[in-house]
């Protein structure tokens, strides 16, 4: 019994002193010895965040006002000096409890500079930031610094950078671009193998913030250093960070889909049911829940660095990069915990600053064999094939109101608009030599039958990313339709076409599949017309884009497609399907004498020229053929060969300007997105920053790992 009270007793100093800390005595008036011993006392996160919680109103903050500042002011004197790790840890571990303490707590209204000046001050707040930031960046770069003040110290970078949930209102942010270390520290961490493995998710949450700020209205310094980091050891590590959370996703993906389609082994199931038993139902939703701060980040750095690209391909999947969660550190003995600060390949398992989640998202392939699984489960490739399954996996949910899914969704879709807009990366994804295997989910429709998937084959990246696309475009044809979603995806397939004519490249793809789908699409616009107009779509426009994609094929399909057979499939399906484009030009017709539309409806009439003169001309000669054979229903194959036999007599108009796209730019058409995105990151991680309870009940045992010098 005496034992247990012994171990309490710096936990009951540190309460004693700030109870009295809180009641409002002067702490200004300690003698220097006090705070030398008070940065040597075991923290209690929990007791500092409920007695801020306690404050009801900016008057009782405001008599703790001298006694926050002093404390806050006297903890950064001591950073210029001090070299005792324990002390260190407690210094970092206090500014971070304080100042996340004030973003969090509700009833106190505070902005970012008031909070500025209850912590530290206004007055000389550059210097006092950049003795703060020296300090972090030292214990960030140094070898001999511990894992747990490495820790500590990123945990109060990322209190102080969401501050603030609208992410431009942050001032604190203004002293983090004016340092010039921290982004060498971000560099040095993520290229290096067991620092990424240890921080990597939480230096990219980081990031992510970081260049969200200030960025349309004045030059950012992290976006203009990312945008010229040419260190292939840095982006080769964010590339390997990034696979490694969307493997994990996948992986977790594959066993939730593996579960629901009830395709476990009896033991594997009686495994799951054990397993839920300790798993609740929001850590399953956190574990199927994709991290938005990872994929802001692989979009700034497609975004913005060309010298990206080539890791896509080239970087090695790297499944080891995911830190535990704070749940893998509560029952840890101290000797493992001992045993692990030994071993760097094993320090993932402490780390316990794992802010950003651990996202995955969908995927459905029934029936799938275990061959299929550990393929799934355990991917071979490289970036990119991680990213097309990741993304495979979210299109596959049908319903996507939910805004966090719909942001996701849009963010994968910005990334592939990117992506398909660079010369180098199309290079890259149609080089036939460089073929991978990508596992591609497809959603349970009514009016398909889904076969039991085998093994996909190899194939360059622009096939698996047609059939994603093509995927999306058959599966969300819904009384919710994401209008915005399905012109980004259409998008995505106009620029692979584009690249596709212009250098001339016959890829070994299903063409048909692409043809049906947009047509269908064609079909349920028509059909549902007034809803779409009613809620605003402006459906002529994805009318004009998908018309665009079939002009291309009809005018330059014989330049890239596979075959001339391919080619007759094109007019077969066209024919095969004319009551739709007879259905679009009747809508048409009633539209252009519409004011609101009248303008596009005539664009989109234009562009059908080729496709009503193929039907003008075809029809005729399969009737008259259908009369004089005596067939009332013609096959495949004799429609073929009457479109054989009189291409001669067709006659095309040569159309302009096919290959011509608006070239993506995010200002001003997704400032909004990415503001409340960041805003929901913000939020995030300010949950994550929350889990404080098991941070000091591992970090009672990490100090005693410390050195003390």
């Amino acid at each position: 019994m005496s034992d247990k009270k012994l171990k309490t007793l710096p936990k009951e100093k540190f309460i004693t002193i700030f109870e009295s800390f809180f009641k409002g005595e002067d702490f200004s008036q300690k003698p220097d010895n006090f705070w030398d011993e008070l940065f040597l006392i075991k923290l209690n996160s929990n007791f500092i965040i409920n007695e801020f919680k306690n404050i009801s109103s900016n008057e009782d903050l405001i008599k703790l006002k001298k006694n926050i500042n002093y404390l806050c002011n006297k903890a950064i004197e001591y950073l210029k000096i001090e070299i005792n790790p324990i002390r260190l840890h407690n210094i970092f571990h206090t500014l971070y409890l304080f100042t996340y303490s004030l973003s969090v707590n509700k009833q106190i209204k505070l902005n970012s500079i008031e909070a500025l000046e209850f912590l530290i001050g206004i007055e000389d707040a550059e210097l006092k930031f950049q003795s703060i930031f020296e300090s972090i960046y030292n214990v960030l770069i140094g070898d001999e610094m511990s894992h747990y003040l490495k820790t500590i110290s990123l945990k109060y970078l990322l209190a102080m950078a969401t501050q603030a949930e609208n992410v431009n209102d942050n001032l604190f942010l203004d002293y983090f671009m004016i340092n010039h270390g921290l982004f060498e520290a971000i560099v040095q961490i993520v290229s290096d193998p067991e620092t990424r493995t240890l921080y990597g998710k939480d230096v990219l949450l980081l990031l992510t913030i970081l260049l969200q700020y200030q960025k349309y209205d004045s030059e950012n310094p992290f976006i203009i250093k990312l945008s010229i980091l040419d260190n292939e050891m840095a982006l080769t590590g964010i590339a390997m960070i990034m696979s490694g959370v969307l493997a994990e996703f996948n992986r977790n993906y594959a066993e939730s889909q593996k579960e629901h389609e009830g395709e476990s082994s009896w033991w594997n199931s009686v495994g799951t049911m054990i397993g839920n038993m300790f798993i609740g139902d929001e850590e399953k939703r956190r574990l199927l829940t994709l991290d938005d701060s990872i994929l802001i980040v692989f979009y700034e750095t497609i975004h913005l660095n060309r010298n990206f690209i080539s890791t896509l391909i080239h970087a090695a999947t790297d499944c080891t990069q995911i830190t535990s969660s704070f749940s893998d550190l509560s029952s840890a003995p101290e000797s493992k915990i001992q045993d692990n600060t030994n071993n760097p390949d094993n320090m993932r398992l402490l780390n316990p600053l794992s802010l950003s989640s651990n996202k995955s998202m969908s995927q459905n392939s029934p029936n799938l064999t275990d061959s299929d699984l550990d393929l799934v489960e355990n991917p071979p490739g490289n970036l990119m094939v991680i990213f097309l399954q990741a993304c495979s996996a979210v299109l596959h949910q049908t319903k996507i109101e939910s805004t966090n899914i719909y942001d996701t969704t849009k963010l994968f879709m910005l990334i592939l608009q990117c992506i398909s807009e660079d010369q180098y990366a199309n290079s890259l994804f149609h080089d036939p030599n460089l073929a991978y295997s990508v596992f591609l989910y497809k959603a349970k429709l009514r009016h398909r039958k889904i076969t039991t998937e085998k093994a996909p084959v190899s194939r360059p990246l622009a096939c698996s990313i047609l059939d994603l696309m093509i995927e999306f475009v058959q599966s969300h044809l819904m009384k919710n339709f994401p209008f915005e979603l399905y012109l980004m995806s259409l998008g995505i397939i106009q620029r692979l076409m584009c690249y596709q004519k212009k250098y001339r490249i016959r890829l070994d793809f299903n063409w048909q599949n692409l043809w049906n789908s947009l047509i269908n699409v064609i079909k349920f616009i028509t059909s549902y017309e007034t809803t779409l107009i009613s809620k605003g779509h402006n459906i002529f426009l994805l009318y004009s884009k998908i018309i665009i994609i079939l002009n291309i094929f009809i005018t330059y399909g014989d330049a890239f497609l596979p075959n001339a057979e391919t080619y007759d499939y094109l007019y077969y399906d066209i024919m095969r399907m004319r009551h739709i484009f007879d259905n679009l030009l009747s809508l048409l017709n009633r539209s252009v004498s519409s004011v609101d539309h009248k303008e596009y409806a005539v664009r989109v009439y234009n562009q059908m020229c080729n496709v009503k003169s193929i039907i003008n001309h075809f029809t005729p000669r399969i009737d008259s053929w259908s009369v004089a054979n005596h067939v009332p229903s013609l096959t495949e194959q004799q429609v073929l060969e009457i479109v054989r036999t009189n291409y001669d007599s067709l006659t095309l108009k040569l159309e302009d300007d096919l290959d011509q796209y608006e070239r993506y730019q995010e200002n001003p058409h997704e400032t909004n997105f990415f503001i409340n995105l960041t805003k929901r990151i913000i939020n995030d991680a300010r949950i994550q920053l929350s889990h404080v309870s098991k941070f000091d009940q591992f970090n009672g045992l990490a100090l005693t790992n410390l050195p003390n010098f």
